[in-house]
């Protein structure tokens, strides 16, 4: 019985049928599997999301652009206005930085005012009123103004001359005359020679 050449061992016919061994006679058909290579599938890649600073925020646009600008016109005017305000005006001071007698004050009403100043007893309003009529411009042979202080003879008084110091009198012209500082320093005066004589240093106590 003839038998087919044998085909070498190893050697395989891609998509053909190969011949085997004889079986009963008959060739075997040895089919080999053809493979179809499958594709892979595609990689998949997670999407990259870049980090960074966070984006600008929008530009303003025109309509807004001018009512800002419109809010800074009206707040503009208010701040200058409280810039410029006009000082409050400065008041008098005298002696000491003590307040001169208000405006409206004349006579006995302002002599009692300064008197009041100085800390003199209410008996030196009847007491300015004997010696100078309340007036603190008139003088005697010796002595000035309302309460008339002998003036030359108590700065040679070494006990009230640092008090005199005290009050600016150097002369008689500190304490003699109508201006209200002059007038100031007179009530001073005279409390420095109450302070150091009594009442007894006037001859009308």
């Amino acid at each position: 019985m003839n038998r087919a050449a044998p085909v070498a061992a190893g050697v395989l016919l891609l998509g053909l049928p190969v011949l085997g061994a004889l079986t009963d006679g008959e060739p075997a058909l040895i089919v080999h599997d053809q493979q179809t290579p499958s594709t892979p599938p595609p990689a998949t890649t997670a999407p990259t999301v870049a980090v960074g600073p966070p984006p600008a925020p929008p530009s303003p646009t025109v309509g807004q652009a001018a009512a800002t600008v419109g809010a800074a016109a009206l707040r503009g005017p208010q701040m200058q206005i409280a810039a410029t305000l006009p000082p409050p005006p400065s008041v008098p001071s005298g002696l000491n930085g003590l307040p001169f007698a208000p405006a409206g004050l004349e006579g006995c009403d302002e002599m009692e005012w300064y008197r009041r100043q100085a800390g003199l007893v209410d008996h030196f309003d009847g007491l300015g009123f004997r010696e100078s009529s309340c007036r603190n411009d008139v003088s005697s042979f010796c002595c000035h103004g309302y309460w008339q202080l002998y003036v030359t003879l108590h700065l040679r008084d070494h006990r009230l001359a640092p008090r005199y110091a005290r009050c600016g009198i150097t002369g008689v012209a500190d304490v003699l005359g109508p201006e209200p500082i002059e007038k100031q320093r007179n009530a001073c005066g005279a409390a420095a020679v109450y302070a150091v004589s009594g009442g007894g240093a006037w001859d009308a106590w």
